[in-house]
């Protein structure tokens, strides 16, 4: 079953696509100031690109900070060097930030899956009771490690959770953390351990913005990997939307919100993957992007 629930006005829509273009246009004025200034503050670029990219817990950006952020995403998106947005990504996940962004934001997993996607984990168990049964549930920046022990809790028919995240600190954390046998954490690369660990009949899962950290084309061949050489495969994806991707028109991932993560394509990625999709939803949206729901299939 495929279908799309809409729960929004045309004027809400319209308004936030115009404070959408409105902050873009504002970065991009920024940034052609930043992109000069880089040069004669190399010690600060680097601890922007190392540990204050995608966000800064507990305080604002000074303006020369901003200017130099800007600087950096104007000469990524004027080069079309998507790469250059995703280390920036990567290293701040991989970071002390990112492990502090987890332990700060744990209220994230009630406002967010419970309130909005908790219906999921009856779709994830009836994967689970098939035969021949999905017995394996991969999440992808697994984070905290909340909604992986709430799963392990909940759908008993899984024997193996597996949580990949970037951070050794988060890794180390969650398991001293989780006592569950059937969990297990690993810090590790998403698309890099898929390929070297994946198996078929797994369900494989991302949660409030994962995948959006993933260049178009790292996305395209982590897709693809499962897809042709993994499945029968499941993919769980809850990934936020910009509000001006329009998802019939627009095939292209592209930079959005205050971040520059990356809206992608989700419906057109999937299907090129040779995935079926079977559920496509959203209930939660915020200033920037709606937060869809998607449950696709692979069945090789």
């Amino acid at each position: 079953m495929y279908y799309v629930v809409k729960n929004f006005s045309l004027r809400s829509r319209f308004l936030r696509v115009i404070l959408s273009k409105g902050y873009r246009l504002l970065v991009k004025t920024a940034g052609i100031v930043g992109q000069q200034l880089l040069i004669f503050f190399p010690d600060r670029v680097e601890t922007i690109q190392r540990d204050g990219f995608s966000f800064i817990m507990g305080q604002k950006r000074n303006w020369l900070d901003s200017l130099l952020r800007a600087g950096l995403i104007e000469r990524a998106l004027t080069t079309r060097k998507s790469s250059l947005l995703e280390k920036y990504h990567y290293d701040f996940w991989q970071g002390e930030r990112g492990h502090q962004y987890h332990s700060s934001c744990l209220d994230r997993f009630d406002e967010i899956f419970l309130r909005h996607y908790a219906y999921l984990v009856e779709e994830i168990a009836a994967f689970a009771r098939k035969e021949p049964a999905y017995t394996t549930l991969c999440e992808i920046g697994s984070g905290s490690g909340q909604l992986l022990d709430y799963l392990a809790s909940n759908v008993p028919e899984i024997q193996r959770f597996v949580g990949i995240d970037l951070s050794q600190e988060t890794t180390d954390a969650n398991k001293q953390k989780y006592t569950n046998p059937k969990l297990e954490f690993v810090a590790a690369g998403g698309r890099e351990w898929i390929e070297e660990h994946g198996q078929p009949y797994s369900i494989y899962l991302t949660h409030a913005g994962v995948l959006e950290y993933f260049s178009q084309q790292n996305l395209e061949s982590l897709l693809n990997y499962i897809g042709e050489t993994l499945a029968p495969a499941v993919f769980v994806a809850i990934e936020p939307v910009a509000v001006d991707h329009d998802l019939e028109t627009e095939l292209d991932s592209k930079p959005y919100g205050r971040e520059f993560a990356f809206s992608h394509n989700y419906p057109h990625q999937f299907q090129r993957a040779k995935f079926q999709i079977e559920h496509m939803n959203y209930s939660h949206e915020k200033l920037g992007h709606y937060l869809y729901a998607f449950v696709a299939v692979a069945n090789g």
